[in-house]
């Protein structure tokens, strides 16, 4: 109705008040990387992991009719290919996801207790 504009202005507003929590999980959106305050914000009080699924999976797993912003194969490999060298850039961690969300999970959790970098 508003358009993805509005939608990243109210998305920035949020991130900004949300990241000023402690000991608190934040699960983004994909568009949040791509605004260099977003990121500022989140680095201030936390860390971030980002998940790195394989874009097959990631082909397997999304369902575009929950997306606005994917219309098809092309819009998801279009996003992923904007977006996956600045997730790497910005990641303080990253965790490869390619097999159980126990062992997501679990590997996420070492780098949140500082076991693992």
């Amino acid at each position: 109705m508003y358009g993805e504009g509005y939608f990243r202005s109210i998305e920035k507003e949020v991130i900004k008040e949300v990241s000023k929590r402690f000991k608190t999980v934040i699960s983004t959106g994909g568009g949040v990387i791509k605004d260099a305050d977003n990121i500022k914000s989140l680095k201030e009080n936390g860390l971030i992991i980002f998940i790195d699924r394989p874009k097959s999976l990631i082909l397997n797993d999304i369902k575009k009719e929950d997306r606005p912003l994917l219309n098809n194969n092309q819009d998801i490999e279009r996003l992923y290919n904007e977006r996956y060298d600045l997730y790497k850039k910005y990641a303080d961690s990253i965790v490869l996801n390619e097999s159980t969300i126990d062992d997501l999970l679990d590997e996420i959790i070492l780098i949140i207790q500082g076991v693992i970098k």
